[in-house]
């Protein structure tokens, strides 16, 4: 399954995607080839400034005026255990985010 095949979750009021504004989501993102070989982690991490069934969330990254968008499939979402997490590729630490979002993304066409 690749990110932009992702079709948005039909379940989800208005109010209950404007309640996830403002909270801080980490995100990681896992890229495999056709093998099934992981080639690739991103992990990032700041605050959802919007959401859009059509643009996706957006997420304000931590520190920086850039922002990075996902497919709006809330199923991705779940709640975060209090703690720090810390992040494969920099070593940042991220300290009790509200949600996490992972991904696994294969190549188009991968029949796994």
């Amino acid at each position: 399954m690749t990110l932009n095949s992702l079709k948005p979750e039909p379940d989800y009021t208005e109010e209950e995607l404007q309640a996830l504004i403002g909270k801080r989501l980490l995100v990681g993102i896992t890229h495999y080839n056709s093998e099934n070989t992981v080639v690739s982690l991103e992990q990032f991490h700041g605050v959802i400034s919007r959401i859009g069934l059509n643009e996706g969330i957006v997420i304000k990254l931590n520190g920086l005026s850039e922002e990075r968008t996902i497919p709006p499939d809330f199923s991705c979402l779940e709640m975060a255990r209090p703690g720090q997490y810390r992040l494969t590729n920099s070593g940042e630490v991220v300290e009790d985010p509200d949600y996490i979002a992972t991904w696994n993304v294969y190549p188009k066409g991968y029949k796994g």
